[in-house]
């Protein structure tokens, strides 16, 4: 179910899993407390701090007078549930309250919920229409237009993540006071994440463009970017690729949770996988090593040796 269709609910189910961006899942929450008139006396909140899977199954379990709705939020897990919480959650889903549910806000996707196969899982992850209307709308509340192509603009600059986007509007308002908002501010003042920059040197270097991949590094070193996290996530693609490239005959889906991303990360990781051998890969995953390792021991500078490892694979 997306988050949009929660109005649409009639029935209450025991268990909801809200998945995606972090701040849709806070508004799916909401949007079900609403949806149900569970008020805020009727609510009982768990997270890292307070996790008790006993006192979870108790508050969900606890009599209401003339049959009032409860909840249970869980929110901000990081933990990994123990078999025996496992067990005592799929006891009483087995057996639910028909007045209360329980909604699991799982936004980072820390703490696996496979477990529990009844859940209602509310997907949380905006689309590209609901991103341009929500951008247009929060510049609309600062007196600002701005166009379709500069609202897909900021929603990449911002990986897609609301809060980010929402502070980034804000910023680039107060920047502008009474002017307009245009392309040269945004790109002024909004700088791309990390992981989308390292995402666009993966392809140049899979693509062999050793001029963008060059140009690439150069900018995200300017930015300051610490080259340290540069190679951490450089490593992480390529051992992606590599793994992807020795499993011809494990689905997408099964890829993705084995190693703990996203399928669109293993859709991209198998068609860079088509562009090397996995001997390549496997020197490839040697050079990343050998990199961590010069700049540790002092051997060469941070920067010499990122330059190095471009250059490298490359021309592998």
């Amino acid at each position: 179910m997306n988050f949009q269709d929660i109005k649409n609910e009639t029935e209450m189910a025991p268990l909801y899993y809200l998945t995606g961006d972090a701040f849709l899942c806070g508004v799916a929450k909401k949007e079900l407390l609403n949806t149900f008139s569970i008020d805020e006396y009727s609510i009982s909140y768990y997270n890292d701090e307070n996790f008790d899977m006993l006192g979870i199954v108790n508050s969900a379990n606890q009599f209401s007078f003339f049959d009032t709705k409860r909840a249970v939020v869980i929110d901000g897990l990081t933990i990994q549930i123990s078999k025996q919480d496992q067990d005592l959650l799929l006891g009483y889903l087995n057996n639910p309250n028909i007045n209360a549910t329980i909604i699991i806000l799982d936004s980072f996707g820390l703490t696996t919920f496979d477990f529990i196969k009844s859940k209602k899982i509310v997907d949380c992850v905006p689309t590209e229409s609901y991103l341009v209307n929500h951008i247009q709308q929060k510049f609309n509340e600062f007196g600002k237009t701005v166009d379709v192509f500069l609202a897909k603009n900021v929603a990449g600059k911002c990986l897609n993540n609301i809060l980010k986007i929402n502070l980034e509007i804000k910023k680039i308002c107060d920047f502008v006071g009474g002017n307009d908002v245009t392309q040269e501010v945004v790109d002024k003042l909004v700088s791309q994440e990390t992981e989308v920059r390292v995402f666009d040197l993966t392809i140049a270097l899979c693509n062999k463009d050793i001029k963008k991949a060059h140009r690439l590094m150069y900018s995200m070193l300017e930015d300051g970017e610490q080259p340290i996290k540069i190679l951490g996530l450089i490593a992480n693609h390529f051992r992606r690729v590599f793994f992807v490239k020795i499993s011809p005959n494990k689905t997408s889906a099964e890829l993705a949770k084995e190693l703990g991303v996203k399928e669109y990360a293993i859709t991209k990781a198998k068609q860079d996988a088509t562009k090397f051998t996995a001997k390549q890969l496997k020197n490839i995953e040697q050079l990343v090593l050998d990199t961590d390792y010069n700049i540790k021991s002092g051997q060469m500078s941070q920067i010499n040796a990122l330059y190095y490892l471009i250059f490298a694979i490359v021309n592998i």
